[in-house]
């Protein structure tokens, strides 16, 4: 399964999800990106980062660590340590290029694809449900 997301909109969060614990239950599907990650414990900021880093995978470009600063405008040192705190939680790991080793690449780890998927899964399958309404040729247009 692939998994893309591209939303125009923000849905904002309801004064109840945002003061759910991680471990009572999973947010309904509503919120914007930085709120999705929540039932995992990620801060938003992080989220939006990670939310980055999976979105790059998915279209097969490899993120640098400066990226994600750079997306959800960050200093270099707060990047940093956003990375080094994901990197903790084992979200995403950073690895090397094998055409040119000084390279760094970040990539998602095992333990945050799988419930990032099934947290998507729904929002996925809803939007491929309202996209199948319209023509290929429709869809094309910008």
């Amino acid at each position: 399964m692939t998994l893309t997301i591209v939303v125009s909109t923000t849905i904002r969060a309801t004064p109840s999800e945002t003061a759910i614990k991680p471990s009572h239950r999973r947010p309904t599907g509503e919120g914007d990106i930085r709120t999705s990650f929540m039932f995992l414990g990620l801060h938003s900021t992080d989220a939006a980062a990670l939310a980055e880093i999976l979105y790059a995978e998915d279209k097969g470009t490899p993120m640098t660590p400066a990226r994600p600063g750079e997306r959800i405008s960050l200093t270099s040192g707060a990047t940093t340590t956003l990375l080094n705190r994901l990197e903790r939680a084992e979200h995403v790991v950073r690895t090397r290029e094998r055409t040119d080793r000084r390279v760094v690449t970040l990539r998602s780890s095992p333990r945050i694809v799988g419930p990032a998927r099934e947290f998507f899964a729904p929002l996925g399958d809803a939007l491929d449900a309202m996209l199948s309404q319209y023509s290929p040729e429709l869809l094309g247009q910008t």
